[in-house]
């Protein structure tokens, strides 16, 4: 955008051809209209158009989750925006609509959980944790732990209703114990309960985040995957 002495010029404000020209802050600028774009109709383009509405989705869901945000910040590139990172590392991990289970909505960690039992009710999500190996926690600064997860719904079960759907929840504090496996539940909201209902496919992505007796976040877990 160029700038135009006012005192040569006057007030202007207005197109001319393909010319546009605008008042800002008592300043006259002269842009030119943005050159007309048709998306090409095949079906590679209507794919990663798609694959990114997806990605986007992901990764505005974790970008809401604090905690989720605060550990993906350490790692992002200084020259890019954490939402646009998050876009970046979901990608690869789409498959048209659907998701890999290889996603990860933590960055990758040495400290890993494992899924011991599950249990899906109309309003409640139990999962039952193997118990926690004590190279991986220290219970002298880590006492307390929850579960967060995103849960991505595919695949609706009627016609009319959007493709997908992504959501974060999170499990209540519980207190560190390494010497029993830990027992998490997800209280579902009604919204999401009916989310789940008009979706065949539910896949949840869970991470154990560990605090301090202070709730500051110590560590993370690897992200574990769960098929509804």
């Amino acid at each position: 955008m160029a700038e135009l002495n006012k005192h040569l010029f006057g007030k202007l404000k207005g197109t001319f051809g393909s010319a546009v020209f605008r008042q800002r802050n008592g300043k006259n600028y002269i842009s030119q209209k943005p050159v007309s774009y048709t998306p090409p109709n095949n079906e590679n383009y209507f794919i990663r158009t798609s694959k990114f509405k997806v990605a986007a989705k992901i990764a505005s869901t974790i970008h809401t989750n604090e905690n989720l945000k605060n550990i993906w910040s350490i790692f992002k590139p200084k020259n890019q925006s954490l939402y646009n990172y998050l876009i970046s590392v979901v990608y690869p991990e789409l498959n048209d609509n659907s998701v890999n289970h290889s996603l990860q909505i933590t960055p990758a960690s040495s400290f890993n959980i494992n899924i011991n039992s599950t249990e899906v009710n109309s309003n409640n999500i139990k999962i039952t944790l193997q118990t926690l190996n004590n190279n991986d926690v220290d219970t002298s600064s880590e006492t307390n732990c929850k579960l967060t997860s995103i849960i991505f719904m595919n695949t609706p079960s009627t016609n009319g209703i959007y493709n997908f759907d992504v959501y974060t929840i999170s499990s209540e504090p519980k207190q560190i114990d390494v010497t029993n496996p830990l027992e998490f539940n997800f209280t579902l909201s009604s919204l999401i309960q009916d989310k789940i209902n008009q979706h065949q496919e539910k896949m949840l992505f869970m991470s154990l985040l560990t605090y301090d007796n202070m709730n500051n976040l110590i560590n993370y877990s690897s992200t574990s995957f769960y098929q509804m």
